[in-house]
C-alpha cells in the first residue's frame, strides 16, 4: 500500500485559507501524484466550508476525512486529574486537530503538512524517510518555540510540527500521551501544540528537513498567491 499524506481543516482557518490549501495540495500533487493516498482531514461545522473541502478532493482525486472529538488522543486518554473538556474549540487554540487521529493507518508511512506549506520540488529527506521504515521525519525550525513544554526539549534544537512524518509501527497516541498524561493542561496554544508534537515524533530517530528546503506562505496570503495565479 501507499504512504499516507495528509492536511487538515477546520472552521477557525481564515477565509482566504481554502485558497492556500488549495495552493499546497496543487504543489504537492505536481511532485508526488502517484506516490501517496492523499487525505484532506477537516472539522468544519460550516457546510460552506465543507463543499469547498469536497470540491477540492474531487477536484484532484483525493480522500476527504471527516473528524471528530472522539478520535483525539486527549478525549480517548485524559489523565485522572483532568477537567472534562465540552468544546474542543474553546480550549484548543493551537492546531492540535492535525493529529486527529494521530494515525490513519499505523501500518503504512505517514506524513501531516500544514496547509500553508508549498512544494517547489522533490524533498530529498521525504524519500529517504519513505525508503526506511525505523524513522521519523521532522522539518528544522529556525528557533524555539515550544510553549510551556520548552523544558522537555535539548537547548538548540529547533523543530516545526508543520510538517512531520511517521514511519510504519510508531504509536504517536502513545508517545502524546506520555507527554500529555504527566503535563496536563487545560488551554493549548500553537506554541505548546508544536512543543508536545515534535518532542513525541523526536522520540524515535528521526530525519531532519533543513528549514531552507521548506518555502512556507506567511501572513501576507493575497500577495503569497500571486505565485500561483497563472498556474
Amino acid at each position: 500500500m501507499k504512504p499516507i499524506f495528509r492536511w487538515t481543516y477546520g472552521d477557525n482557518c481564515l477565509p482566504i485559507s481554502i485558497k492556500v490549501l488549495e495552493a499546497s495540495v496543487d504543489s504537492v500533487l505536481t511532485f508526488y501524484k502517484n506516490e501517496f493516498d492523499f487525505y484532506i482531514c477537516y472539522n468544519c461545522e460550516n457546510q460552506n466550508k465543507i463543499d469547498l473541502i469536497k470540491s477540492i478532493c474531487k477536484k484532484y482525486k483525493i480522500q476527504d476525512f471527516k473528524q471528530t472529538w472522539s478520535l483525539s488522543f486527549i478525549q480517548k486518554s485524559k489523565p485522572v486529574n483532568y477537567e472534562p473538556i465540552l468544546k474542543f474549540h474553546e480550549y484548543f487554540t493551537g492546531s492540535i486537530w492535525k493529529i486527529c487521529p494521530p494515525r490513519i493507518d499505523i501500518s503504512r508511512h505517514e506524513i501531516i503538512c500544514d496547509n500553508d506549506i508549498i512544494f517547489f520540488s522533490k524533498i530529498a529527506e521525504v524519500k529517504q524517510f519513505i525508503d526506511r521504515s525505523d524513522v521519523n521525519l521532522i522539518l528544522e525550525d529556525l528557533s524555539a518555540f515550544y510553549g510551556d513544554f520548552d523544558f522537555l526539549h535539548k537547548k538548540d534544537t529547533f523543530f516545526n510540527s508543520g510538517f512531520f512524518g511517521m514511519c510504519p509501527g510508531f504509536d504517536m497516541e502513545k508517545h502524546l500521551n506520555q507527554v500529555w498524561t504527566k503535563y496536563p493542561k487545560n488551554y493549548i496554544t500553537y506554541a505548546d501544540e508544536q512543543g508536545m508534537l515534535t518532542k513525541a515524533i523526536t522520540a524515535k530517530d528521526y530525519i531532519l528537513i533543513k528549514n531552507t528546503d521548506f518555502p512556507i506562505l506567511q501572513s501576507d496570503f493575497a500577495k503569497s498567491l500571486n505565485f500561483f495565479k497563472n498556474k
